[in-house]
């Protein structure tokens, strides 16, 4: 039999409880978001799901959006990823970790073939990481 111990080192009488960690699944761009949509009923349970994006197409009624204005289109990017990457870039690093629902586990889906989840996949990334 295998003792277990707590933080201190001491014989515990019962096993520690885990906590069930939270899950974010963040879809980005159009190709993201439909391949979070495909899996989510059959796979993700209990999780929070999070698309975003710059243009309100790719989201059905219901779902939720963070959506990013891009002054230089009004709405989408197309496959051009210069033409609202700085304006992606600077709207996720202004936003707040709370406002993005950061989980223990975050699973980010984007492809990189467009020009809006090409960049916010990415840089979603790299403020998951900034937020510890």
């Amino acid at each position: 039999m295998t003792d277990i111990l707590n933080e201190s080192g001491d014989n515990v009488d019962q096993p520690v409880r885990v906590s069930t960690p939270t899950v974010a699944v963040f879809g980005c761009g159009g190709c993201g978001i439909n391949m979070v949509r495909f899996v989510r009923k059959d796979i993700i349970n209990n999780a929070s799901i999070k698309n975003i994006d710059t243009s309100t197409a790719n989201t059905r009624s219901g779902e939720s959006l963070i959506m990013i204005n891009t002054p230089e289109t009004g709405s989408g990017s197309g496959k051009d990823r210069s033409m609202n990457a700085s304006y992606i870039q600077d709207h996720l690093a202004n936003m707040e970790a709370s406002d993005l629902d950061i989980a223990d586990i975050n699973i980010v889906v984007f492809s990189l073939d467009g020009g809006s989840g090409s960049v916010i996949g990415p840089t979603l990334i790299r403020e998951i990481e900034r937020s510890g």
